[in-house]
């Protein structure tokens, strides 16, 4: 689920919504069932079910507290078919766990949802079979009588989570006679707010509705919206498969949504619409906020087999904008009637909004108006823009951009050829072989890891790369993983996952990547250390894009004062560190040197982004010992920067956002479920020191670092430069900035002039300017850094800790810090702070030294 900004939408207006809201969970078997549950467990727990019974799975739900997690991992081989209704599900945060091989069935019986959700947060479906459920609800309009229905299976207040689950074969569907319809949303999953759809299927679900003739001779159109998913926020589809949905009436035969929809490798086939989008749908579901529109992004994909009257595989209404990258659409249908004048079409893509594609195939569509592939329209104004880069279109209104190649790409039927989801392989003389490019930061085609993005000269154009990849580096040796990287092509997977156990300790310097975007994957259990001997950088990269790390040891790199950046790995793009430590590296010279510009770690002159990982223990003799991004976005996630020391600013994290021309608010540092702490600063920002970046924190704990200057031992904010008052953004919510030391009053935030922090629900001592209201302060009560659980090290909160039950989860994350088995919510609310207590705190051990 995305962290930013959720687009929350309402239903569309009906003449009978407000009656919905008061009678739509009106069920009195459900009602009747909790009446006879048991005494309500304590909220956050988690609950064991080892009983394969309906009864069992609803006392679980019906007495579970916010945040619990209801284990059915016992229940493999069951299925539950309901007989009472569906289970309603009252708090705001719950997960439902299945078994790992998912064969834990839910069944609706075709009689009734499965999941009614009357929370506000988010409901998590995880290794689950969801089947056969069913919600209309009849109402009497007077001349007509309307069947409604919102979420065959599941319906949210709140948001949904499916993950590692199937939803199947449900319905808002009722059978009609005479003056009667149906009115459905989301055949399968009807959410109020966001809906993620992760490694699952959601497949063969139905949303009815009704086209009504109006006195003007224009159609209305009621319902039979979402076949699949309906969200009135964002959809987030990743490694899945949406397939054979279909929305009766208004569109979205497999997506409808009013938000902004991502979808990533993954699959949208065979679905169908009457109207628009038979794969899927998105509108602006109100007016737009600012200039902000919502739209699709389409990455490394395929959309195939669709069909609907207008945009077969994506209809885009109302300006929304759509970006296609690394992507097939493909053998999708618009079947509307030609129309002189009609705006309407595009087998593939249909819309009224910016079209931004990139290294895609849009071909091989049908339409019997305009466009067969594409079809761009607008209604008044300019064009909006549709711009392209290595991209195959055979038919497209208007034309495509320069460049193009309009041929058919030769595209084999949609198979399974390894990884989660279906695609369309590439026939032998393909043009679509080795004529794309890479685009940023896409290491993998549609079928993820094992399945590099280039197997040639170059990437191939689509969703699907062919050929067979290269074997993995195999020796354990400086010679062969030399090789390995400096060989790699653009866009090309360094494969180190054999090497486990195994250190190869630099004797020729750093290993350097001259191609825009490399990534180097290590072993998955982390036992590859890649050691610097402090003679050289470890790594080195020379291209503009992306440089991605994932599950390596970096540590013991160096760089003296003269080459000023990158002790351990230099970047002149962006860095992307995933399930990684860097550790112990250093930029040398002397002390105090101005020159050393910073990254005892890590240095890029782009974004920073950390993900489950460790930077500790590395050392600058002037700024950033442990990060340093010159001009780009940092972000922090499940991750702990601790124990780096800078002689001059920025101990933990160095953001100067600022490249050339210098704008406040240009990109923005985020600190998400992380740990700050230990750092050091010569001068000021112990923790964190930022100039032009904004600052955006959450559920994260920033402690027990210093600063010898005036101020900000964990933060501090240069907010006047040569005499000019600058005015960055600080959003600090659910978070402990507490505890930090420095040579002046405000320990843990400091600023050139006072600031005004943003949030709620935060631990704050000592700032200079305005906390938020309610803001606690004091002590608060952190154990020392150290192994509580999970890949990273945290402060666990002891005893009796204030920050207990305090916080808040914004950002609703699943987990803490430490991830799976670690729920974000234990207990009444949240903790604030990047640790959520559950229970006795044990230590295996206290982190010192990167897990050394």
């Amino acid at each position: 689920m995305r962290t930013g900004r959720s687009v929350r939408r309402p239903l569309p207006s009906r003449p009978l919504a407000a009656a919905l809201a008061v009678l739509l969970f009106a069920d009195p078997l459900a009602h009747d069932a909790q009446a006879r549950a048991s005494t309500p467990v304590r909220a956050g727990a988690t609950v064991a079910v080892g009983e394969c019974s309906e009864s069992a799975l609803r006392n679980a739900v019906a007495t579970a507290g916010n945040g619990a997690t209801i284990d059915l991992s016992a229940l493999a081989g069951c299925t539950i078919t309901l007989t009472a209704g569906e289970i309603a599900v009252t708090v705001d945060d719950l997960t439902l766990q299945g078994p790992a091989d998912r064969s834990l069935t839910l069944s609706g019986n075709q009689a009734s949802r499965i999941f009614a959700h009357t929370g506000h947060g988010l409901l998590r479906l995880d290794h689950l079979a969801l089947t056969a459920g069913k919600h209309t609800t009849a109402y009497d309009q007077g001349k007509y009588t309307v069947h409604r229905g919102t979420g065959g299976a599941v319906h949210s207040d709140g948001s949904v989570t499916l993950s590692s689950s199937s939803l199947t074969g449900s319905s808002v569907c009722h059978a009609t006679g005479s003056n009667e319809y149906n009115e459905g949303f989301g055949g399968g999953v009807f959410a109020q707010g966001d809906v993620a759809v992760i490694r699952s299927t959601v497949s063969g679900n139905v949303a009815c509705g009704t086209v009504l003739p109006s006195a003007l001779g224009v159609a209305s159109y009621h319902g039979g919206a979402g076949g699949g998913i309906f969200a009135g926020g964002d959809v987030d589809i990743a490694y899945s498969t949406i397939s054979g949905n279909g929305a009766y009436a208004t569109g979205g035969g497999g997506v409808y949504a009013q938000g902004n929809v991502t979808i990533a490798h993954s699959a949208i086939t065979g679905n169908s619409a009457t109207q628009k989008g038979g794969g899927v749908s998105i509108r602006q579901g109100g007016p737009p906020v600012g200039d902000a529109l919502v739209g699709l992004t389409v990455r490394a994909s395929t959309i195939s087999g669709n069909t609907a009257m207008d945009g077969g595989g994506v209809a885009s209404l109302y300006g929304s904008p759509v970006y296609v990258y690394d992507s097939t659409i493909a053998f999708n249908t618009a079947s509307r009637t030609p129309v002189p004048g009609w705006f309407g079409g595009g087998g593939g893509i249909c819309g009224n909004g910016p079209l931004r594609l990139a290294n895609s195939i849009v071909a091989n569509n049908t339409a019997h108006n305009n466009g067969a592939d594409i079809t761009q329209f607008h209604l008044s104004g300019d064009a909006p823009p549709f711009d392209g880069d290595h991209d195959i279109i055979m038919s497209a209104t208007p034309s495509p951009p320069a460049g193009t190649i309009s041929a058919d790409p030769g595209l084999l039927p949609l198979a399974d050829h390894g990884g989660p989801t279906r695609a369309h392989g590439l026939a032998a003389g393909s043009i679509a072989i080795d004529a794309g490019r890479v685009t940023s930061g896409t290491f993998f085609d549609q079928r993820g890891a094992g399945f590099p993005r280039v197997l040639g000269a170059v990437a191939d154009i689509g969703a699907f790369e062919s050929g067979a990849p290269s074997p993995p580096v195999d020796a354990c040796s400086e010679a062969a993983v030399r090789a390995a990287v400096t060989n790699a092509p653009q866009g090309g997977v360094v494969d180190l996952s054999l090497l486990s156990h195994c250190t190869i300790t630099l004797a020729n310097g750093a290993l350097t990547a001259d191609v825009d975007d490399i990534a180097i994957v290590g072993p998955a259990d982390r036992t590859l250390k890649l050691d610097g001997d402090l003679r050289d950088r470890v790594i080195q990269h020379r291209g503009g894009g992306v440089l991605a790390l994932d599950h390596l040891d970096i540590t013991r790199g160096f760089i003296d004062g003269g080459k000023y950046a990158g002790g351990a790995v230099f970047s002149s793009g962006s860095i992307v560190l995933s399930g990684s430590r860097v550790t112990q590296s250093m930029i040398g010279g002397t002390a105090g040197n101005a020159q050393a510009l910073g990254g005892g770690g890590l240095y890029a002159l782009r974004n920073v982004t950390l993900d489950t990982s460790v930077v500790s223990g590395n050392h600058s003799r002037g700024r950033a010992a442990g990060i340093c991004s010159v001009a780009g976005d940092v972000v922090i996630r499940n991750s702990t920067i601790a124990d780096n020391h800078a002689d001059l600013e920025g101990g933990g994290v160095f953001a100067p956002g600022c490249f050339g021309v210098c704008t406040v608010g240009q990109f923005t540092t985020t600190i998400d479920n992380s740990t700050i702490s230990g750092n050091s600063a010569g001068s000021v920002g112990g923790g964190v020191h930022l100039t032009y970046s904004d600052l955006l924190v959450r559920n994260s704990t920033i402690s027990a670092n210093a600063a010898t200057g005036s101020g900000g031992g964990g933060i501090f904010v240069r907010n006047i430069v040569d005499g000019a008052p600058l005015a960055p953004s600080l959003d600090i919510t659910s978070s402990i900035v507490a505890a930090n030391t420095s040579g002046g009053p405000a320990a843990d935030i400091g600023s050139l002039a006072a600031v005004t922090v943003i949030g709620d629900h935060d631990f704050i001592t000592a700032m200079n300017g305005t906390p938020p209201a309610g803001t606690l302060s004091g002590d608060p009560g952190l154990l020392p850094l150290g192994d509580y659980g999970g890949p990273t090290p945290t402060h666990a909160l002891a005893d009796g800790s204030p920050a207990i039950d305090q916080g808040s989860n914004a950002g609703r994350f699943a987990a803490d810090q430490r991830g799976d088995g670690y729920p974000r919510v234990h207990g009444g609310a949240a903790d604030i702070g990047a640790f959520e207590r559950s229970g006795p705190v044990v230590v295996d051990r206290i982190f010192e030294d990167g897990f050394e």
